[in-house]
């Protein structure tokens, strides 16, 4: 009795070990914007991340996946789009229209 729960032992021993081996870590995403005009305000799933004017030269860090990333600026129409963002920097190219007067 006493070598099947040393036996056991082992074998949960070696599974736990064999779980944390498969365990992958994902790299972040960085969201790249370039955008007309520079003072376009990006949002992403309804959360602030900066301006295109700094997005342009300092990407935002984000978690992969499907993001709903929004962009407006003064006298344009807003522009949203779903994108899944893949690990690694994404550059968005985006060119909003001014609203006629």
């Amino acid at each position: 009795m006493r070598g099947l729960v040393v036996v056991v032992g082992l074998l949960l021993s070696s599974m736990s070990v064999g779980c944390y081996s498969q365990v992958h870590y994902a790299r972040p995403a960085k969201l790249r914007v370039v955008a007309v005009p520079a003072t376009t305000t990006v949002y992403v799933d309804d959360q602030f991340v900066g301006s295109a004017r700094v997005l342009s030269v300092r990407p935002k860090t984000l978690h992969p996946g499907i993001k709903h990333i929004s962009f407006k600026a003064p006298k344009h129409f807003p522009h949203d789009v779903r994108v899944n963002l893949p690990e690694g920097t994404t550059t968005i190219e985006m060119k909003l229209r001014p609203i006629p007067n």
